[in-house]
């Protein structure tokens, strides 16, 4: 018999996400008291994202926005802290996930003693510096997001470039130290960039060289679609070997195989190296599961399920005995009639035609007994019945007995 299966075959196409990277490996140092600002960078993945510190804590006072990745606030206590940042994506194909350890150095503020010689009684101020000393690469056409950092002289202060170039598409915000954009072709941008304060006196100003090395995006290429090739599976019979390999289209081998729910029939295995349904079944029924494959993919396996089914029938109800042997009028003559298949026990009748004079037939045991008492050919035929629901019914013409008469002695 045929066995059917229907289920979610077919998997839609989905791009491949670019893998999340945390691009950020050294956090700027902060000073008790004042001002901190620190943007953490990341590369790839999909908007929105969402931050946490998955180990350790941040300074007091200091706080990582869970939107941005933008660490901000004011220092209150001096000392080493370490943590490990986690951000979180929104792909299509379920969230990614990167983590960063970093560490900020918060030291006590400058000491400023009151200079009585100077007008006014004016204090020093904390030498002006920029915390910056290296820079995140950035990718043609990903947006680009860094905060420069400066510690000292008098707040507010203003940035600018002194010499040399951004990359093209990104842009230095004058007021507040962001380098932002989207860059728009590759190459290495060496620049000097200036932080002035706004001391009312002398003005501090303090510069540093960087650079920004913008690289090609990388090509993601999307393994083919992985789906099950099976739509249905052939029936088996009870007692008889059965093998069945099941297809599997796209994805990237090797593929694993298993039983997501449900059973095979008794008897029967599933291989889950190489897909293949084998065994010699043992129990008649119809037995349904859903199969699942996945596939070997870096970003993650595709696993595309399939509803199957496999009915397991009892062999065919066959008459085993092909004919009858002749009788002898007057001897005792015994048959017993064979059969295979359906299910015991069988019921055994004549259909048509009749045994010989003298002979019957037993309809529990199939047995053709009796002593024949009358010479000639008889054919009949012979019916059986097994004991399933729906019944299972075979039928044999058969010869004879054929009584012949017995020998006569001679004087």
């Amino acid at each position: 018999m045929s066995c059917g299966g229907s289920a979610n075959q077919q998997v839609a196409a989905t791009p491949q996400a670019i893998p999340l990277r945390i691009l950020t490996t050294q956090a700027a140092d902060g000073i008790v008291g004042q001002k901190y600002s620190f943007q953490v960078l990341t590369s790839g993945g999909g908007a929105p994202f969402n931050w946490s510190l998955a180990l350790g804590n941040l300074p007091p006072g200091v706080a990582l926005d869970a939107n941005s990745g933008l660490m901000s606030g004011s220092p209150t206590q001096a000392g080493n802290y370490s943590f490990t940042v986690e951000v979180t994506d929104s792909t299509f194909a379920g969230s990614q996930a990167a983590m960063q350890s970093l560490s900020i150095a918060v030291s006590p503020p400058t000491l400023a003693i009151p200079t009585p010689s100077l007008p006014g009684g004016a204090a020093s101020v904390p030498t002006l510096t920029l915390a910056t000393p290296i820079l995140p690469g950035g990718v043609v056409g990903q947006a680009y997001d860094v905060h420069l950092q400066a510690s000292g002289g008098t707040l507010p202060y203003t940035w600018s470039i002194l010499s040399g170039s951004l990359a093209s598409g990104v842009q230095l915000n004058p007021l507040t130290g962001e380098i932002a954009g989207t860059p728009t072709q590759v190459g290495e941008y060496s620049f000097t960039v200036e932080v002035t304060d706004s001391a009312s006196g002398e003005q501090q100003t303090s510069t540093q060289s960087l650079g920004i090395a913008v690289s090609a995006p990388t090509l993601a290429v999307a393994a083919p679609v992985l789906a099950i090739a099976t739509p249905s599976l052939p029936g088996g019979v009870v007692g008889e070997y059965y093998s069945v390999h099941l297809q599997v289209t796209g994805g990237v081998s090797p593929y694993t195989w298993s039983i997501l729910s449900g059973s095979l029939a008794t008897g029967l295995e599933l291989n889950p190296l190489t897909g293949e349904i084998t065994g010699t079944p043992t129990l008649e029924g119809n037995y349904l599961f859903t199969v699942e494959v996945a596939d070997s993919t870096n970003s993650g396996p595709q696993a595309p399920m399939q509803s199957l089914s496999i009915t397991i029938s009892l062999p065919t109800l066959t008459i085993a005995t092909p004919s009858l042997p002749d009788g002898v009028v007057g001897q005792p003559y015994y048959v017993h009639l064979q059969a295979s298949g359906g299910t015991l026990p069988y019921t055994w009748s004549i259909l048509s035609g009749s045994l010989a004079s003298g002979v019957q037939l037993n309809p529990l045991t199939g047995e053709i007994t009796g002593t024949p008492t009358q010479a000639g050919t008889s054919f009949v035929t012979i019916l059986v019945t097994d004991s399933s629901s729906p019944q299972n019914i075979a039928r044999l013409i058969l010869g004879g007995p054929m009584p012949i008469p017995p020998e006569s002695s001679s004087n």
